[in-house]
C-alpha cells in the first residue's frame, strides 16, 4: 500500500512544526464518542462516507473521488478527520467564525476532545496500526467551477499529498489520518418483486484501533 508506511518521531515531529500544527480537535456529535476517545477508542469513517455527505449540500466532491483513484485507495479505507490549529488556544478559535462553524455542523451543540500533544497522538495511532499510518493537512485547491481546468493540477498535487479537498470546504481546517484498514459495507434488505436484494446502505465505521488512554495528552470540551 503506498499510502501507510512506519513514520518516526522526528518525522512525524517535522511535518507538524511545518505544517504548524500545534494542537488538534476532534468534534463530535455526543459526549460518549469524546470520552471514548480520550479512553482510546477514536471511531474511524470510510472515505466515500465524507465525500457523499458532503455532496448532499449541492457541492459534489469530485476531488475525493479523484483521490481514490490517483492514490489506489479504495472509498472504503478508514480515515480520521479532524481540525488542525496552530496553538493550542481553543477558545480562540472556537469564537472564530470558522470554528462557529465547525462547531454547528459537526458538533450539534456535543462536544470535542483538544489533543494537546499531537506528535504523541499520532505515535500512538500508529502503535495501534500494524501497517503504519499516513497523515497530513487537506490541501483546498479543487476549484468548485472548473474541475477540468483544476484536473492536472490536482493529479500532479496528488501525487504529493493524498489529502485535497474543494476550496469550498477551507473553513473545516481539516487534518486527516489514513489507517491500512477499511470499513466494513453496510447492506439493507429490499424487498423488490418479491426477491429480497442487499442494498448498498453506506459503511460501518472501523471501530478496531486501541490507542491506550489518552488522559495525559487529551482534554474533553463540552458545549452548552
Amino acid at each position: 500500500d503506498c499510502m501507510v508506511r512506519r513514520i518516526s518521531k522526528s518525522e512525524i515531529a517535522g511535518a507538524l512544526e511545518q505544517w504548524r500544527v500545534g494542537s488538534l480537535l476532534k468534534f463530535v456529535t455526543q459526549r460518549v464518542y469524546a470520552e471514548q476517545l480520550i479512553q482510546g477508542i477514536p471511531y474511524l469513517q470510510a472515505i466515500d462516507e465524507f465525500r457523499s455527505k458532503e455532496a448532499g449540500d449541492g457541492r459534489s466532491d469530485a476531488y475525493e473521488g479523484l483521490l481514490t483513484s490517483f492514490m489506489s485507495v479504495g472509498s472504503s479505507r478508514a480515515i480520521y478527520c479532524m481540525t488542525a490549529l496552530e496553538d493550542s488556544n481553543y477558545q480562540f478559535f472556537l469564537q472564530s467564525k470558522d470554528g462557529r462553524r465547525i462547531k454547528d455542523e459537526f458538533s450539534n451543540r456535543g462536544a470535542a476532545v483538544l489533543i494537546k500533544d499531537p506528535v504523541e497522538f499520532l505515535l500512538r495511532f500508529q502503535e495501534a496500526e500494524p501497517e503504519g499510518i499516513n497523515f497530513g493537512l487537506v490541501s483546498y485547491d479543487g476549484d468548485i467551477f472548473e474541475p477540468d481546468v483544476a484536473l492536472s493540477k490536482f493529479k500532479q498535487a496528488a501525487g504529493e499529498s493524498p489529502f485535497h479537498k474543494n476550496r469550498a470546504y477551507e473553513y473545516q481546517h481539516e487534518f486527516r489520518i489514513v489507517t491500512g484498514h477499511d470499513c466494513d459495507i453496510d447492506f439493507e434488505q429490499e424487498d423488490w418483486d418479491g426477491v429480497t436484494h442487499n442494498v448498498f446502505n453506506g459503511y460501518i465505521p472501523y471501530q478496531g484501533l486501541r490507542l491506550g488512554s489518552l488522559d495525559d495528552i487529551a482534554e474533553l470540551l463540552t458545549f452548552q
